[in-house]
């Protein structure tokens, strides 16, 4: 009989407590990671170091830990590896979320554009590219600027007015 696992792609000391709360109900914790040191190793059964936005990889790993394994679930607690996490579990038909709604969630503007197509309330904004010159006259301040994709408050920008208007390099 195979022991049931999980796939955990990165483990920083956040996800140390998922990994626990799994070992303690049974499963095996198959953990990849881009750092080599990483916190995880002393938790888990297998560690291969791979980082999060290396699919192909990780199906590999996925596809050699079958023999041993029954792979039930796949384990990302933050967004570098949501990708792939969608395409592994559809690489397992295990079931989890679709790539394209997970590449909608990343992208602030296409969630934007949804939300907006579905009659759902959120706040005003527009996309910004570099190629743009920022007509001032078109907004209000003060103003948040965010870029389109990643995740928490990563290049997030408060604009208190017109003259504080430099947006850094991270921004579309």
């Amino acid at each position: 009989m195979k022991k049931k696992a999980i796939i955990v792609i990165g483990c920083s000391q956040l996800q140390i407590p998922i990994m626990q709360a799994a070992k303690k109900i049974g499963f095996s914790i198959l953990l990849t990671d881009s750092n080599p040191n990483s916190p995880g190793i002393k938790f888990c059964d297998e560690f291969k170091n791979i980082g999060g936005n290396n699919v192909e990889a990780l199906k590999d790993f996925a596809s050699e830990n079958l023999e041993l394994y029954e792979i039930l679930s796949v384990y990302c607690g933050s967004d570098f590896g949501l990708i792939a996490l969608a395409e592994i579990a559809d690489f397992l038909k295990i079931g989890g979320p679709s790539i394209n709604s997970v590449e909608v969630a990343l992208d602030k503007f296409k969630s934007k554009e949804l939300f907006l197509e579905n009659n759902i309330p959120t706040p005003k904004g527009r996309l910004i590219t570099k190629n743009d010159s920022l007509q001032l006259a078109d907004f209000t301040f003060p103003l948040i600027v965010k870029p389109t994709d990643g995740s928490g408050s990563r290049g997030v920008q408060y604009v208190k007015d017109r003259k504080s208007t430099r947006l850094n390099s991270s921004h579309q």
